[in-house]
């Protein structure tokens, strides 16, 4: 494919014969009908299993997420790559010898099962609405405690933050809102968007005028209680659901965030936040 051969030509740290195979090898995974293994991919390509087996083995091939990269910015000049977001994706998988083989959560079924976890970077264009994958890793099955894994997830940022430098914002669902990660965002200058609890514990930031009195000033305006917030309004977001913002105090981050607070006619509510 055209797009191909120019992506490697500007990856001029990549051999000729590397080139060569990683154009032949990307070929053939997209001709490939049925499951994509090295020995289907040999019908439909002119190199054989074992070639293609060889060169997978080799850690210093080429950089897959410097070529996404440059992928992206190849075919894609315009819109706003702003934002980051990370995610895991569950991949079913039965047996028992496959590297990773372990229980993790499966978000279609919504519930945990045997299978394999991938952890996914992408590229958020947030003027149209798409998302570009920049690196993909495996999550180890050993990794059973939440603790260890935020912390996988963050090493997985913290290695590949030079392929989004100029990106201001992390998002990611409710299962990255752990003070480890959202810190962990901070230290790399960046700022994290999540979702909350339904019930979290924040308090009002007192907005009064000083006393005058000795000792500090007083900080907080009490704590939130969703059924009777102080919220500010913003806008309806449709018939059944109104929007409300607020800076307010997180117990467990420790810090000021911004909220974003979602209800609907029947009082039920949805909280986002960012650390901005």
């Amino acid at each position: 494919m055209e797009i191909i051969t120019r992506i490697l030509d500007k990856m001029t740290e990549i051999k000729r014969t590397a080139k060569s195979f990683i154009n032949k090898a990307v070929n053939g995974i997209l001709a490939t009908q049925g499951k994509v293994n090295f020995k289907n991919m040999s019908r439909y390509s002119d190199i054989n299993d074992k070639t293609i087996s060889r060169n997978y083995k080799k850690d210093n091939l080429f950089n897959i997420t410097k070529m996404n990269v440059v992928g992206i910015n190849e075919i894609y000049q315009k819109g706003n790559k702003n934002m980051l977001a990370v995610d895991c994706s569950f991949i079913k998988k039965s047996g028992k010898k496959t590297y990773g083989l372990g229980k993790f959560w499966d978000g279609k079924n919504s519930k945990s099962r045997k299978g394999l976890e991938i952890s996914l970077l992408s590229l958020v264009d947030t003027t149209y609405n798409t998302a570009y994958t920049i690196n993909a890793v495996q999550t180890p099955s050993e990794l059973t405690d939440v603790e260890n894994r935020m912390k996988y997830y963050l090493k997985q940022l913290e290695d590949n933050q030079e392929y989004f430098k100029d990106v201001n914002y992390v998002a990611g669902d409710g299962l990255y809102s752990k003070k480890g990660f959202v810190n962990g965002v901070r230290n790399i200058k960046k700022h994290f968007i999540g979702k909350l609890r339904c019930d979290a514990d924040l308090k009002y930031i007192y907005q009064g005028k000083k006393t005058g009195k000795r000792g500090a000033s007083r900080k907080y305006d009490g704590k939130v209680f969703y059924t009777s917030h102080k919220f500010d309004y913003v806008m309806n977001l449709s018939d059944s659901v109104k929007l409300y913002t607020a800076v307010v105090y997180s117990l467990f981050l420790k810090s000021k965030i911004r909220i974003a607070f979602l209800i609907n006619e029947e009082n039920k509510h949805h909280i986002f936040f960012s650390t901005d």
